[in-house]
């Protein structure tokens, strides 16, 4: 996308949120400036073309900043952090949290800081006019010391490991796919530091079936005919699921996606500007930990992909398994290894937080755009419905096996809950 086209586009978009935010309700003003982050933040992953690691990294230091910025001056919930900057005189808790945001953005994204620069400076007229210059100053100075507090403890986290990885030259082993057999993708990144489980093997899933098993050999039929680039059962909403749920790297990723998806819930259920902040860091912390996790299994096993098994299938000694040396996928398969699913991971995760906060009585309908697919709108009865059809979408599009999905949504729901019993915990008097 060009600048000047995403620079107009964004422009529209926030002149649209200051007539919204223009109410004299500080509050609804104050959230709403929020909000106006996610499709600013979303279009910077999209445009810097980031892995849904990294992605989801960027996300988790973005949101926790904000929340400590807003929770910092009359706390009602743990801090992350344990040394917060002490407070110099009366700040603006929300004004300080959104200086946090675009400080972290800044310096996450730096080749897209003229769009955050754009919204800080639209920012500082909505909210900031609102307050007297010496705790403007005081806040905004706040907001930035929180952000680069958070940016420090990560600057060392593992995350910029040069990749050393080799693919092995064996069967069921990963080796790079057409059409365009891309290098391997962070194959370094379990050695990235967690921010709250206490390592990346601390969910790590067993084996995955073995080649030569009936368990196998009907995952492999299951793909082999419904997520073939022809086939003839997979209907065409199922195909539209695939590519709904691509999430890729030239998308908003699957982070993305949810962290847009809890956005638009926030906003539904009026929560106030703390409790928003601190649903956006819980869902990017638990993704963060999620993607984490998942590479350590992928890169543990190195199984291949559907691409691979299908073409190679003369090769597994499996008699129930029958090659196709064509056989080609819906989607394009990602270059990094098939179990477990990345997306089923972080879509675990994101959704076990959503389901956590706000299904505590019932399921909570709700629907969702795509940046993979413009212009479509899906909906759903909960968000366990929303988890269990994104992880038919990688059966769909070919990339994955069944079980691949089903097992890293359950990796990604299990330290989700670490994550909620764990951290940002309400504090006792409140």
């Amino acid at each position: 996308m060009k600048f000047s086209a995403f620079s107009n586009t964004l422009s529209k978009s926030v002149f649209a949120l200051l007539i919204v935010v223009s109410n004299p309700l500080k509050a609804e003003t104050e959230t709403q400036s929020l909000f106006a982050w996610t499709p600013v933040l979303a279009n910077a992953i999209q445009t810097s073309t980031i892995s849904p690691c990294l992605a989801s990294r960027n996300l988790a230091i973005i949101y926790t900043s904000a929340f400590e910025s807003a929770n910092a001056r009359q706390p009602r919930y743990q801090s992350y952090l344990s040394d917060i900057p002490k407070l110099e005189g009366e700040i603006d808790s929300s004004y300080a949290s959104l200086s946090a945001i675009a400080f972290a953005a800044k310096t996450l994204f730096p080749s897209q800081r003229a769009h955050f620069q754009e919204l800080q400076v639209q920012q500082e007229v909505t909210i900031g006019a609102k307050l007297v210059p010496e705790t403007r100053i005081r806040s905004k100075k706040f907001g930035e010391e929180i952000a680069k507090q958070m940016i420090s403890i990560r600057e060392d986290d593992g995350s910029t490991t040069p990749q050393t990885y080799f693919p092995k030259n064996e069967i069921g082993k990963w080796k790079r796919t057409p059409p365009n057999f891309r290098p391997p993708e962070l194959s370094y990144w379990s050695g990235t530091r967690p921010f709250v489980i206490d390592s990346a093997s601390q969910f790590r899933l067993p084996p995955p079936p073995s080649l030569d098993s009936k368990e196998y050999a009907k995952a492999y039929n299951e793909v082999k005919e419904i997520g073939a680039i022809d086939s003839k059962t997979r209907t065409a909403d199922q195909t539209e699921i695939a590519k709904f749920w691509s999430c890729f790297s030239y998308t908003s990723t699957p982070a993305g996606h949810w962290f847009e998806i809890a956005t638009k819930v926030a906003g539904k259920e009026q929560l106030d500007f703390l409790d928003t902040t601190r649903l956006l860091a819980l869902i990017n912390l638990s993704m963060a930990d999620a993607g984490i996790a998942c590479w350590d299994t992928k890169y543990t096993y190195e199984s291949w992909r559907p691409i691979q098994a299908i073409r190679l299938a003369d090769k597994d000694e499996n008699p129930e398994t029958k090659p196709d040396p064509k056989w080609d996928s819906l989607l394009e398969a990602p270059p990094h290894p098939e179990y477990t699913s990345g997306h089923g991971a972080f879509s675990g995760a994101g959704g076990r937080i959503m389901e956590l906060l706000f299904e505590k009585e019932s399921p909570y309908p709700f629907s969702t755009t795509s940046s993979g697919l413009p212009g479509v709108v899906r909906s759903f009865s909960s968000f366990s419905e929303c988890t269990d059809e994104i992880c038919d979408s990688r059966l769909f599009g070919g990339i994955h096996f069944q079980y691949s999905n089903l097992l890293g949504r359950d990796l990604g729901t299990q330290i989700a809950d670490y994550v909620f019993e764990r951290t940002l915990l309400p504090l006792e008097d409140n």
